[in-house]
This record gives structure tokens, C-alpha cells and sequence, in this order.
């Protein structure tokens, strides 16, 4: 059930302009998003915020955690990188967007107060979103105007069906995947399924999927490109990674390989991929990297790797990594080669954006956490400390004209009243990022900086 944090942690988050302190959790990316529009322009998620790239990778800088609406130390939330640089998150309190290098946050009202599983884009371009909110009834939502405007879509999903993943079939338009669990009523015990939809959410079918004792997560990995019908599936438990395959919609699975992993599967990453030449890749942080060639042979192709997503440009591999342990967080290879993965992020390329923003001034706390998180050690300046980073608080609203389609079901409907508002405009910020951005969301002041940060609830 989601619950709102007490107090205490309320007035932790508001205390974290007086001291930095550590985002949780390894130093390890665990998504790349590149821009629909540009795929020079990249961000990539990690368990210590966002690092984002406008050269293809040539050069990094950092957003901090402590940025944005609802994160989680030592999470990541699931997102889509829209045109023109907006970043919609996924999370606890509904869709957060705000553009790269941004002042601020904007939150996505129709999501309000629901929690929001996924966020995916759909082969005909639009951005759908899935709702998870346990005991409750969940749907999808859809953009169609690249992240500005959101709206209810299609049929509610079946009550006190845990929503984990998304996905659209690539070579058939309409058809949709959910994927979950259930917990039986009275009982610890967990029920997955996968939702199936023609019709693009319209109606939807279930089919079981078979579960083995403590496996608790069902998240489905992705449509094949070219079969609707072929799906891949990890069931994720305490100690295993189960990989399946469907080859009939859901109908009846087949186990592909089990690989050991680390605890707490809800925080767990999985890479999944398929190459130009029909080799599937997958792995997670504690088993390396595999390969399903296309005879069937399955091969171990990097033991010590931890691979935590593998995202396909081409015949090139993108795949994040351990940066400590492995020597980069991020690195390339050619699929259609003998495997040779070369770096393309390391920690210390990874630069502070001058404060010029709300984010990049919230973040300025943050640096020398970063610093000794992955293992560069704190910055001495010279000439003594550096003078205090001040946002103008005279400066107007933070504005990119996003709205919401306000023709929502009441099931739909926000519960936690008005919209929080944003951060205001810095008076040397040029960006927007959202319709009625005001006044900070906790109201927050200190020596001039505000912290737009909101307590979050968990589910």
C-alpha cells in the first residue's frame, strides 16, 4: 500500500541544504534514454540521479537525486526522453518532466498522487505510462505531444493486479503487454500473469505465469521485433533471475536460464537485448553478461561484468555497468564482433554544471557526496570556499506550457488536492519546465536556495 513517510523523514528531506549526505546504494548506471529527436542527446539513470550527454557521450554532467520529485535513494524510476530534451519519470507521486539541464521539475497532473510504473514509448511514437497503485485500480495513460499533455486511456485493469512492466509489440500496432502479480487474498502467496490487449488497451486478456516459491516480481523484458507473440519475461526472486520465453502470447512459457543475483529484486536491474543478427544479450549486476545465439547455444560471455542494461544503436551495444568495479559506467560493443566492450563513461569524466539553475544549484550540495561515492574524492578549492550558490527569489514562474487533458474518469483523478508547485525561475535560467511552477513545493528557503523537493509515499 502506498503511505506517506513520517515526519521525521519530511523534515529529513527538508534539512538537506545544511549537510549532504549519501544517495545509497553502489555507484551503478541502470538505463540509457536517448532523445527521439537526436541521438546525440542522451540520459542515463543511476542509483545517484541522472548523467546526461548532448555529444553522442563525449562528455557527461550530473543532476543529483536530491533534484527531483519523489526519488528514492539508491532507485531509479522509469522514464522516456521525449523531443526537445523533456525527461518524464515515473515514481511514486505520478509523472515528474523537466527538461535537461534544467531550472526545475513540472508534476504531470493527471498522474497525480498515483504511483506510476512504467513509461515507455510506443512504435507509432506515442508515450504510454501504467499506473501500479496496490489495492487499486490501474490503467494506462498516453501522450501524444511528446510528454506536454497526458490522458486516461483505454479499459481499468483487473483490481489488486500489481502492474510491474509495459510493453508494445513493435510489429503490431494496438497490441499491448502488462505484466504482474497478484497476492492472494488471505495468503502470502503471489499469482503473476501477463495482460494481453489487440485492441491498444481497449480489452485485455490474462494469462498465468508460472512461479516458483519466494518469487515475488513479474516483469516482462520485451516484444520481439518482429513476432507479437514472442515475448521474454524475468521472474524475479531473493537469490535467482529467471528468464522465460513465450512463443504463443502468454499461453505457455519455457525456461531460458536462471542466473544468481543480488538480493532485494524490487531495487534489481536486468539487461535485456536482442542484436541485428538475431543474438539475444541479457544479464544482471552479479551473474555478467550472456548471449542466446540464434542456433540455441547459450554462452557466459562476461563473468564479471555487471551488466545492468544493454540498450541496441545498430550493430552497436550500449551497457551499463559497475563504474568502481568494472573500470567504466558505461561502455560499447559491436554485436556483430567478438565481444570487446569499450569505455565510453567513466566517473571521472563526469563534470558539475555551473549554478546557473535551480537543479544545478540544489545539486551543488550534493557534488562532494558525488565525488567520494565513486571514489574521486571531495573537491579542495582554492582560494577557500567558494561563494554561496543564491537563486533569485524575485524571478517569475518556471514555464514550458505543459498541461493536462483533464477529461480523466474519477478513478483517474488526483487525491492529494492542489498540483505541488515547482521551483521558480533562477534570473540567469532560460530554460521551462512546466505550467504553473511557482512557488517551492515545501516552501523551503535557505540562504537563498530553494529545495523543491516534496515527501513522496510509497506503495
Amino acid at each position: 500500500m502506498r503511505s506517506s513517510l513520517s515526519l521525521l523523514s519530511c523534515l529529513a528531506v527538508l534539512g538537506l541544504a545544511a549537510g549532504a549526505r549519501a544517495h545509497g546504494g553502489r555507484p551503478q548506471t541502470q538505463a540509457i534514454h536517448f532523445a527521439a529527436d537526436d541521438r546525440q542527446r542522451l540520459v542515463v539513470r543511476a542509483t545517484f540521479g541522472l548523467l546526461e550527454s548532448d555529444d553522442g557521450g563525449a562528455t557527461w554532467a550530473w543532476t543529483c537525486q536530491e533534484s527531483i520529485p519523489s526519488a528514492v535513494a539508491g532507485a531509479t524510476a522509469p522514464g522516456v526522453l521525449a523531443a526537445g530534451g523533456l525527461l518524464v519519470l515515473g515514481g511514486n507521486d505520478g509523472l515528474v518532466q523537466g527538461l535537461r539541464s534544467t531550472c526545475g521539475w513540472a508534476r504531470e497532473p493527471t498522474s497525480a498522487s498515483h504511483y506510476v510504473a512504467d513509461v515507455v514509448r510506443s512504435p507509432d511514437g506515442r508515450l504510454l505510462a501504467l499506473t501500479g497503485d496496490s489495492g487499486a485500480t490501474n490503467r494506462l495513460l498516453e501522450s501524444e505531444d511528446e510528454g506536454r499533455s497526458w490522458r486516461a486511456v483505454g479499459a481499468a485493469l483487473p483490481l489488486r493486479f500489481l502492474t510491474e512492466r509495459l510493453r508494445a509489440a513493435p510489429s503490431a500496432a494496438g497490441v499491448l503487454y502488462v505484466s504482474g502479480q497478484t497476492y492472494v487474498e488471505g495468503t502470502t502467496m503471489v499469482e503473476g500473469a501477463v495482460l494481453r490487449s489487440v485492441d491498444g488497451g481497449a480489452h485485455w486478456t490474462a494469462q498465468p505465469v508460472p512461479l516458483e516459491a519466494m518469487e515475488r516480481l513479474v516483469r516482462l523484458v520485451a516484444v520481439a521485433s518482429d513476432d507479437a507473440d514472442d515475448l521474454w519475461l524475468v521472474v524475479q526472486g531473493p537469490a535467482f533471475d529467471r528468464l522465460l520465453r513465450s512463443r504463443d502470447a502468454g499461453a505457455s512459457w519455457a525456461e531460458v536460464t536462471r542466473l544468481v543475483a543480488d538480493p532485494l529484486p524490487q531495487l534489481r536491474p536486468f539487461a535485456w537485448a536482442q542484436g541485428p543478427d538475431g543474438t539475444t544479450w541479457f544479464g544482471n549486476p552479479r551473474a555478467g553478461l550472456s548471449a542466446l545465439r540464434p542456433d540455441g547455444m547459450l554462452v557466459l560471455v562476461d563473468k564479471f561484468v555487471a551488466a545492468a542494461c544493454l540498450v541496441p544503436q545498430g550493430r552497436t551495444m550500449w551497457m551499463c555497468a559497475d563504474g568502481l568495479e568494472d573500470g567504466f559506467a558505461l561502455a560499447t560493443f559491436d554485436a556483430m564482433e567478438p565481444y570487446a566492450p569499450q569505455a565510453r563513461l567513466r566517473f571521472e569524466q563526469v563534470t558539475r554544471r555551473p549554478c546557473e539553475g535551480f537543479v544545478a544549484c540544489t545539486c551543488a550540495s550534493f557534488w562532494d557526496d558525488f565525488l567520494r561515492e565513486v571514489g574521486r574524492g571531495a573537491e579542495v578549492p582554492d582560494g577557500g570556499a567558494p561563494s554561496p550558490c543564491v537563486i533569485d527569489a524575485g524571478s517569475g514562474p518556471v514555464d514550458a506550457g505543459a498541461t493536462s487533458d483533464g477529461g480523466v474518469d474519477g478513478a483517474m483523478r488526483a487525491e492529494a488536492g492542489p498540483d505541488p508547485a515547482g521551483p521558480p525561475r533562477p534570473a540567469t535560467c532560460a530554460c521551462a519546465v512546466g505550467e504553473g511552477a511557482g512557488a517551492c513545493s515545501l516552501g523551503a528557503w535557505f540562504g537563498g536556495l530553494c529545495v523543491g523537493l516534496a515527501c513522496w509515499r510509497r506503495r
